[in-house]
């Protein structure tokens, strides 16, 4: 199946997807959808998930309160934060150097309103972060509750103690073959291929993503793990 333009008629929140002609792009939701499967139906299951369901709730509170603040927010503004953000992420620098990105701007650029408006230190850095790492899980869990998925995890100290980080990375289609993670959660007690699996299991429970979906695992080669 791909996208129809009257699947944007019969269903204003559907919009076509910049990642191909067989996903579709939720407004409400802010998420692409895998309509491959059954079109339309897809997009039916969709609208009817507790998440579009509370999204829709939300959107609808907001535009109520908008009436309350003023219009004239600078949405280029948000847009140097944001990708400046994405800057920081992309190039694993601390948040730490955002406490002086924008005093820098302001000289680099001083007759750029963005740079005077900048105002994004450490602490709004991060919040924009958490709601980036939101809004990508979101997408990749919606790919995974509509279609099959593979799944590959390893071990690590790092957490220190007796805890080990698990990264958990699932490869799927979205229009095209996607490699993303999906969460590292934390092992506590000894790493037997039980209690892995059992992590792997409940992640996936946690972001209501039907393990039925889940047709491989890929692991380490040690005993333990297989």
């Amino acid at each position: 199946q791909v996208f129809i333009p009257s699947y944007s008629t019969d269903f204003p929140c559907i919009q076509i997807s910049r990642k191909g002609e067989k996903c579709a792009f939720c407004t409400v939701c802010r998420c692409d959808l895998n309509i491959a499967h059954a079109g339309r139906r897809d997009i039916l299951l969709h609208l009817g998930t507790k998440k579009h369901k509370d999204s829709a709730q939300i959107v609808d509170t907001n535009e109520k309160l908008g009436g309350y603040f003023s219009a004239s927010v600078d949405q280029g503004t948000i847009r140097a934060e944001c990708l400046f953000t994405a800057f920081l992420i992309e190039h694993n620098v601390p948040f730490t150097a955002a406490d002086h990105a924008g005093d820098l701007f302001r000289k680099m650029f001083p007759n750029s309103k963005e740079a005077v408006a900048y105002a994004c230190a450490r602490t709004k850095t991060a919040a924009i972060a958490k709601e980036m790492a939101n809004q990508q899980v979101s997408s990749v869990v919606s790919c995974l509750q509509s279609g099959p998925f593979s799944v590959a995890t390893d071990g690590s100290n790092d957490a220190g103690n007796d805890a080990k980080l698990y990264p958990i990375v699932v490869t799927f289609v979205d229009g095209i073959v996607r490699t993303a993670l999906l969460a590292m959660p934390t092992l506590e007690g000894d790493s037997t291929g039980r209690n892995i699996g059992a992590l792997v299991v409940d992640t996936l429970k946690a972001n209501n993503v039907p393990v039925r979906n889940c047709v491989g695992m890929a692991c380490d080669n040690a005993p333990v793990m297989i």
